[in-house]
């Protein structure tokens, strides 16, 4: 009887293991990575992407292109286009070697012969009336009128982003350098580690603005506004290194670099090789408001979903 009675509980007990084991493995979320086809006649390399109210923007060096209601529309930018960047209104401004462009409201901004000789390699837009373009040789604002900012003559600009306390961050390869105020201060001169080399590539605010994430040669930290600083490198399981760009969602962040996008949350994910990507270098990750994500490379964009 006794024995029995261990029986009747020891098969219970495996039904018990065995319903929770189904339970988890019905819980368990298996992402997927399909392929989002551009308009017939757009050749595949996407140089950046946006999602405005309106639809999602795709910029490659031909056209405009905007996904909305399952379909694409094309819209001329007049000129090949080497890079684009979103105001503060969702207004998204392609960049060609002469000017920027706003296809939606025909609108130009004409970039200086100052600037034209350098290769401009980022964009951002400070509020609405401030424009801040990055370059191999400098960084130039424009407010109206175009200014070379002298304490980053000579300098290769990688990026450039704020924070919520109005506080300007420029990754440079001489530097990460900060403005506040009218004063420009170059961090690796002050407080940054030497094993960052002097050398910063991407740049995203998190946190509400009030966090600014950066990369190095080895590795992506994070200044944080309660002090609570924060670095991982191979050894706290970053796949690859440099990051070239840096985009915050809710639930962490994403990465790009010339071999493959990185995801990190609880845990770190790596998506490299034709299972994922069409090609490895990854020039843009948009994370959508869905949970899904894009991924622009220069033979067309995968989509990561859930």
């Amino acid at each position: 009887m006794i024995r029995k009675k261990v029986l009747i509980l020891f098969m219970g007990l495996f039904n018990l293991s065995l319903v929770f084991s189904q339970k988890q493995e019905t819980s368990f979320i298996q992402e997927i990575q399909d392929s989002v086809a551009l308009p017939s006649g757009f050749a595949g390399n996407v140089l950046r992407l946006f999602e405005t109210p309106s639809g999602i923007v795709a910029i490659t060096p031909e056209a405009y292109l905007k996904f909305s209601k399952a379909k694409w529309i094309s819209l001329p930018s007049g000129e090949e286009n080497i890079l684009a960047v979103k105001d503060q209104e969702d207004r998204v401004w392609t960049i060609s070697r002469h000017k920027l462009y706003s296809p939606e409201e025909k609108k130009s901004i004409d970039l200086p012969l100052m600037l034209k000789k350098d290769t401009i390699r980022c964009a951002y837009w400070e509020g609405n009336q401030i424009l801040h373009i990055g370059t191999s040789g400098g960084l130039y604002t424009w407010n109206g009128v175009w200014n070379e900012i002298k304490e980053l003559k000579g300098v290769c600009v990688n990026d450039i982003v704020s924070d919520a306390s109005q506080k300007l961050y420029v990754a440079s390869m001489d530097g990460l350098w900060r403005r506040e105020g009218s004063r420009w201060v170059n961090l690796d001169d002050a407080v940054m580690p030497i094993g960052n080399e002097r050398k910063y590539y991407a740049l995203a605010s998190g946190n509400g603005e009030k966090d600014i994430h950066f990369s190095t040669p080895h590795s992506i930290a994070c200044i944080a506004a309660d002090g609570n600083h924060r670095a991982w490198s191979a050894v706290q399981g970053l796949p690859y290194s440099p990051v070239r760009l840096i985009r915050v969602n809710k639930e962490g962040f994403w990465l790009g670099t010339d071999k493959g996008a990185i995801k990190k949350d609880s845990s770190w994910h790596y998506y490299n090789g034709k299972r994922w990507l069409h090609d490895s270098f990854v020039n843009d990750v948009l994370p959508l408001q869905n949970g899904n994500v894009w991924i622009a490379t220069p033979k067309g964009i995968n989509e990561i979903k859930k």
